[in-house]
């Protein structure tokens, strides 16, 4: 049975060997000028003394934080994805343990929603900003995540979401409507990221907003899970980029094959073109080089390399 959050915001925060900076991420959300709110910790079976300096602040702030005891999931989305289902919120937030939110973050996100909510209601919806690059200091390295990564935050149609997410996790706000369809998946397996996830369901049945204003600090350091591209004026480290991004774009497109294999079983999307669309995308592989090329055309999803891997022949 899930837990019951007694704040309109649940704000999750995955753990794992974070001792170096949680700190300065708990600390930033306690000082939010929004104070409604409960964080739920989970930590996925740290080495180092997160548990311990999680521990002392549960002891000093008992209602407000809350460290939740599990054994360990197995990687960062599954840890997002086990809290998704533990903790039953009005409004919940994904929080990494590296960053660091600035003070409007949750008051701003909490308007947007509510503004979103008047204008959609019933539906879901999810909500994003931008975010401020950092390095492990918090010193400024770009003022705009999607300045910096020539992202366009308007691209944020199901198709275009299928191709590369633009939403980014830490950042997210998302609805009880939204919890409750992101949950309903058949095999978590072929469900890449949790944000991910989350945002195509909303891009498909419900709306995303964005905040254009940066709300937080995105720390870029040598333990990234994932981070923001950043300069690399080698030669040689430009070559390996471009050797490691073929690989990667090998692995991205089977996992996009996986979630509209996923996708295409919720019983919430009920538009027959699409459902039948994403029936086709889950086995695309099966088809010749020139039919997967004019399916990619055909269905407006030529972004991000899908087409220049084809034509290699991937």
């Amino acid at each position: 049975m899930s837990i019951r959050c007694n704040t309109p915001v649940a704000v999750l925060m995955a753990t794992y060997n974070g001792e170096k900076y949680i700190k300065e991420q708990i600390d930033s959300i306690l000082t939010q000028s929004y104070k409604d709110f409960t964080l739920y910790i989970h930590d996925d079976g740290s080495r180092d003394e997160t548990v311990s300096i999680i521990k002392e602040y549960t002891a000093k702030y008992p209602d407000r934080i809350v460290l939740l005891d599990h054994k360990s999931t197995g990687g960062a989305s599954n840890n997002f994805f086990y809290m998704l289902r533990e903790v039953d919120a009005e409004y919940t937030m994904f929080c990494d343990q590296d960053d660091f939110w600035l003070p409007e973050k949750i008051r701003k996100t909490f308007s947007t929603m509510r503004d979103g909510e008047n204008k959609y209601p019933g539906k879901c919806i999810c909500v994003h900003c931008d975010l401020e690059i950092s390095d492990k200091n918090l010193k400024k390295i770009h003022e705009s995540f999607y300045g910096r990564n020539r992202k366009n935050p308007k691209n944020n149609s199901f198709r275009q979401l299928l191709c590369i997410n633009i939403c980014v996790g830490c950042t997210m706000m998302i609805n009880r409507e939204l919890r409750k369809i992101a949950l309903n998946y058949n095999n978590k397996n072929n469900i890449y990221m949790h944000d991910w996830w989350v945002a195509l369901i909303a891009a498909q049945i419900g709306r995303i907003l964005f905040i254009s204003e940066p709300l937080m600090k995105y720390r870029q350091h040598e333990n990234n899970v994932v981070g923001a591209k950043l300069e690399n004026k080698s030669v040689f480290s430009k070559i390996k980029q471009i050797h490691e991004y073929i690989g990667y774009k090998q692995d991205h497109l089977t996992k996009q094959r996986n979630m509209a294999a996923e996708l295409a079983q919720l019983p919430e999307i009920t538009e027959p073109g699409t459902r039948k669309f994403l029936k086709e995308l889950s086995v695309i592989q099966k088809r010749n080089k020139l039919s997967r090329i004019l399916f990619y055309c055909r269905n407006g999803i030529i972004a991000d390399g899908n087409i220049f891997l084809q034509l290699l022949g991937i």
